[in-house]
């Protein structure tokens, strides 16, 4: 199986598609990537995205976290966007 498994952190809108992440389905991401040994890589549209992991906390999935920040296209961060440190090990 997959080692590595793209974890989108919410919802997003790019062009005229709805890409619809809503909680219910992370959290139940959040239990098959546990039941199957795999790590999420948590793709950050927006910077609330970044709260999502707390999903993966309560499953029960321990860090590292990995986290992939898309930036540039319109309605998601700013390229020139200063991401924040998402060290979560403190």
């Amino acid at each position: 199986g997959a080692e590595i498994v793209t974890y989108s952190g919410g919802s997003f809108n790019l062009g005229s598609r709805l890409y619809d992440n809503r909680p219910e389905y992370l959290k139940a991401l959040s239990k098959a990537l546990i039941a199957h040994n795999a790590r999420p890589e948590v793709e950050v549209f927006d910077s609330g995205h970044i709260d999502s992991v707390e999903f993966l906390i309560e499953a029960g999935l321990p860090p590292p976290y990995f986290y992939q920040f898309i930036c540039g296209p319109k309605g998601m961060l700013r390229a020139d966007w200063p991401a924040p440190s998402c060290d979560t090990r403190n």
